[in-house]
């Protein structure tokens, strides 16, 4: 891979819950998928795309406990991940994955559904994903939080090889740091780990993709 490629960006930031994140207040007769907020190749990125739990909620008081929902996507390590035969939720109730994710690609429901929305819980973890494949990270923004600590980048999965970290301090004063020409290489793939007291209100990274 050349200096000279195509460059992308992607910035990590901790969320709040949004019920509507993933699609909102849909009512499908039998089974089938729930109609996604955005098609394209990566699905439905998780906003600030850092790892979260999916939320399904009966947006009235008709029930569909009597349904099972599908959901998958992408997890943390940039794998693909599902979690199946999750209960509907009761009228005007909400279910909530236990598998994280930081896009989702599908929902589906194995019956009528009705009055569900699909969202996203608070930002669960502070890892996501930069590029799921070979790549190299060009440069950075960082604009730290009042936390001190160090921003780490590993290569293939969020218990891979640390490739890359960046210390922030408590003064809050944004980091663009310098990364030579070549970029910094991860030959399986690149995660950030902003950490579990999110060292950085926002980072935005630059790559290869």
């Amino acid at each position: 891979m050349g200096n000279v490629s195509h460059v992308k960006a992607k910035t990590f930031t901790a969320v709040s819950a949004d019920t509507t994140a993933i699609c909102a207040n849909q009512t499908n007769s039998g089974s089938g998928s729930m109609t996604l907020t955005d098609t394209g190749a990566a699905g439905v990125l998780v906003p600030g795309n850092l790892g979260t739990t999916v939320t399904i909620i009966s947006t009235t008081g008709t029930t569909n406990a009597g349904i099972t929902f599908d959901v998958t996507g992408m997890d943390i390590n940039g794998d693909s991940a599902s979690q199946t035969a999750i209960t509907g939720p009761a009228g005007s109730a909400t279910v909530t994955t236990t598998q994280v994710f930081v896009s989702v690609t599908s929902i589906t429901h194995s019956g009528t559904c009705t009055d569900v929305s699909c969202g996203i819980t608070a930002t669960t973890t502070g890892t996501g994903v930069v590029f799921a494949g070979r790549t190299r990270i060009r440069g950075m923004h960082i604009v730290p939080s009042s936390a001190e600590g160090i921003i780490d980048f590993k290569n293939g999965s969020s218990s891979g090889t640390k490739v890359l970290e960046m210390g922030v301090y408590t003064d809050q004063t944004p980091v663009d740091p310098y990364i030579p020409d070549n970029g910094v290489l991860f030959k399986d793939g690149a995660m950030v780990n902003i950490g579990a007291t999110d060292l950085a209100d926002n980072i935005t990274v630059f790559y290869d993709g």
